[in-house]
């Protein structure tokens, strides 16, 4: 126990701010393989933001600050039902394994993804995905853009969407179209159709743009029906609102 105190200790230290670059940099191998602190959860290789490549590690810290040991059970990611344990995601170099980026986040499912349904080793704007468990069937999700600032790794939040929301990206890689089921105004359920916000987000410039609400109600995002079909059938039955929009310009 004595070496997995002294490691906590150094790591608390190391970790001490909820995110940092590294500029010292040490190899992965010296610091977060010890599988008595950690256990991987994903390992992303050959992740490409603007002209350079990373691997990206999410771990699962294995004990807390009182060397209290986190319950080994898999989260149950289908139905948003949470493991315990805080997660550290490293970014390294890919070509050297020198860890260049570390942050740490509550409990909570982390994916990945490009702008549309590119490879994460394609050219596009990087995203991350932090869905919270909000009890039940509710969740939230906080997004963010991955991005390097004069060489730096940025995570900016962009906007919050939850499980009443459609999200679809421009195909010039810069805009995202939100729509967000409004719930709690009239006496929708669940699974109800409902009104929604409609939100663009420029992505470069964080600029957010409020396109309107619908005046009427259209299917719930709990029926998988496509988010190109809700909005064919909002710019069919109210054209003012989406004057400004060309829906071919945009792409699941």
């Amino acid at each position: 126990m004595n070496k997995i105190s002294n490691l906590l200790i150094f790591l608390i230290l190391f970790t001490a701010l909820s995110s940092c670059n590294v500029k010292q940099s040490n190899s992965f191998e010296e610091i977060y393989s010890d599988t008595s602190l950690f256990k991987t959860d994903t390992i992303l290789s050959n992740v490409r933001i603007d002209d350079k490549q990373f691997s990206i590690h999410i771990l699962r810290d294995k004990y807390n600050e009182n060397l209290e040991r986190y319950s080994e059970n898999e989260p149950d990611y289908s139905s948003y039902s949470f493991s315990s344990s805080p997660v550290t995601i490293v970014f390294t170099n890919f070509e050297n394994e020198k860890i260049v980026y570390i942050k740490k986040f509550e409990d909570y499912y982390p994916y990945f993804m490009k702008g549309g349904s590119k490879t994460l080793s394609s050219e596009g704007k990087l995203y991350f995905k932090q869905i919270i468990s909000a009890g039940g069937s509710g969740y939230r999700q906080k997004n963010y853009w991955v991005f390097l600032d004069e060489g730096k790794l940025k995570f900016t939040e962009i906007f919050d969407s939850g499980e009443l929301s459609y999200i679809i990206h421009h195909k010039n890689d810069n805009e995202i179209l939100v729509l967000d089921g409004i719930w709690g105004r009239d006496d929708d359920g669940h699974f109800s159709n409902h009104r929604y916000k409609v939100t663009k987000y420029i992505i470069d410039d964080y600029r957010k743009v409020e396109v309107g609400e619908t005046e009427y109600k259209y299917s719930s995002s709990d029926v998988d029906k496509p988010i190109t079909q809700i909005l064919s059938e909002i710019k069919e039955n109210e054209p003012e609102l989406l004057s400004k929009i060309d829906l071919s310009d945009y792409k699941n």
